[in-house]
């Protein structure tokens, strides 16, 4: 049992300060909040800095929208050039970036229903097996998170600092070039003219940071988010059916033992629906804009022959790639774990005990047929198959640009 602090007022809105936290899920909101994308509380503070955040994050979503419109209407102004510069993929990533930040913007309730419920869950772990069932499925987990962040912190600083440095020591220093190093960018077509330095090139260096700076914190804050949840919803269904192995029903007491796990069943049919609630429209356009960006990433590197942009863009191209699978594999995952309540439901003993305990066990049984899987109304099934109809969709879409274009 985690220590803390007794629970309090939980009403949405309110500091979890006075919950009683578990350390994992204490870890989570503060990664939640490394990346701006924790919308569960008002728990910023009431200092400069503190009432400063509170007021960008109740703009954040509309500033992300208006990036979008100027990035679309850009695109549409420049049409097949910004396509051949490979400026077109910021139309797919604001796209999915102002998407993203407006759903969690009005979305906080349910990120803050959801951590709640895995928080009751993780304080019932009791026996030492549970928590090393967690620490099992989570571990690499919060290293690949932290990885993460740090290799799309460290392609921030390269994409955007280093074109500048390089270009700055050869023109101030070696007076070697006569024109500045161009990479694609959000703001880059906005004041498109004379490729040399001036008050322009200062200031679309300054203005494109903001908008890399929302799609770095909004993309690894919303693949951090459902990762950690949908691992940590496994890792609750894994704990659930070593349970009900565990049963013996030789032993006295054992029918107590199943009623909890009975009425513990319920909090796992809750905990997959919020997860749904929350993540299964993000991760339906997501799956959009993994065949979009994938397409528009490989078409620039078969198209431009930039090294500075090849390299760049082979690296968004596998960074793409990586949140499809990333994100399908763990729907797969969560997929095959519902799948098997069935299967350890339906080995019980369910013959040895009290009537009124084999109709709650046949319940069970009915209920685990349906599959608990993150998706939209249907749509957008986050598994394996999904990942190959994005390829699919992605290749399409890319011999398409290359017959017309």
């Amino acid at each position: 049992m985690a220590s803390g602090t007794p629970v309090g007022n939980t009403e949405f809105g309110d500091s979890l300060q006075d919950v009683e936290l578990h350390p994992d899920i204490a870890r989570f909101i503060g990664v939640m909040k490394l990346n701006l994308s924790w919308y569960g509380d008002d728990s910023w503070g009431k200092s400069a800095v503190g009432r400063w955040l509170k007021f960008y994050f109740s703009i954040r979503w509309f500033t992300n929208l208006l990036f979008f419109g100027t990035v679309a209407v850009t695109m549409y102004w420049w049409g097949k050039e910004s396509l051949n510069d490979g400026a077109v993929i910021y139309l797919p990533v604001m796209f999915l970036v102002s998407f993203l930040s407006t759903v969690f913007r009005f979305s906080g309730k349910r990120q803050r229903n959801l951590v709640l419920s895995l928080n009751r869950l993780f304080l019932r772990h009791d026996e030492p097996w549970m928590e090393e069932v967690v620490d099992k499925y989570t571990n690499l987990l919060w290293k690949l998170v932290d990885f993460s962040y740090k290799y799309n912190m460290g392609f921030f600083i390269v994409y955007n600092f280093v074109p500048r440095a390089i270009e700055s020591v050869l023109y101030y220093g070696f007076n070697a070039i006569d024109h500045y190093i161009i990479m694609p960018q959000a703001l880059n077509k906005i004041l498109e003219g004379p490729n040399d330095w001036g008050i322009r090139h200062h200031f679309l260096f300054v203005g494109n940071l903001w908008p890399n700076f929302e799609i770095l914190f909004t993309v690894v804050g919303f693949i951090g988010g459902y990762s950690l949840c949908t691992v940590f919803c496994i890792s609750e269904l894994v704990i659930w059916k070593e349970k009900i192995k565990r049963l013996d029903f030789e032993k006295e007491g054992v029918e107590v033992e199943l009623k909890k796990i009975i009425s513990s069943h319920q909090d796992l049919i809750k905990l997959t629906a919020e997860l749904k609630e929350l993540y299964g429209l993000p991760c339906a356009i997501l799956d959009v804009f993994s065949s979009a960006s994938m397409t528009l990433t490989l078409f620039t590197v078969t198209t431009n022959r930039e090294i500075h942009v090849l390299i760049a863009f082979c690296c968004g191209f596998s960074y793409y790639f990586f949140l499809a699978i990333l994100a399908c594999a763990l729907g797969q995952l969560l997929e095959d774990e519902s799948d098997g309540i069935f299967t350890t439901l339906y080995e019980l003993p369910w013959y040895k005990c009290r009537p009124s305990l084999e109709k709650d066990i046949n319940m069970m049984i009915r209920q685990a047929r349906k599959t608990m899987v993150v998706d939209y109304h249907g749509l957008s099934r986050m598994n394996l198959a999904n990942f190959m109809a994005i390829m699919k969709s992605a290749y399409s879409l890319f011999t398409l640009l290359q017959s017309v274009l």
